[in-house]
């Protein structure tokens, strides 16, 4: 899945901070750039390598603790804000569990 930009000028969007990550079970983790690239699903030409450098205006992608990665679908340039704008898919919501306890809808 491609993502849609507003231009080519700005064609670099993100910037990778690869990095260690402490899972639940206590293990150590390393996430490469590439395994951000993957996770994110994002292209490798969009992107560019920078854990020392703040880079302002770029949409910064880092390991995260809990694992829960979502996939980016859309990202443009905002003029307006001087930054990049992400939307990342949706996370299907279930529904509530009901109880029945006795007569009683809980």
């Amino acid at each position: 899945m491609a993502i849609t930009t507003t231009s080519l000028e700005h064609e670099i969007m993100f910037q990778l901070c690869p990095g260690w990550v402490v899972s639940d079970d206590g293990d150590k983790h390393y996430i490469s750039a590439e395994d951000l690239i993957r996770l994110y699903g994002i292209q490798r030409r969009q992107c560019i390598l920078g854990n020392d450098i703040s880079y302002h205006n770029l949409h910064k992608l880092e390991p995260r603790v809990d694992g829960k990665y979502r996939k980016i679908v859309a990202a443009e340039y905002s003029s307006w804000d001087l930054e990049i704008k992400v939307k990342y898919e949706k996370i299907p919501v279930k529904p509530p569990l009901r109880l029945v306890v006795g007569n009683m809808l809980c």
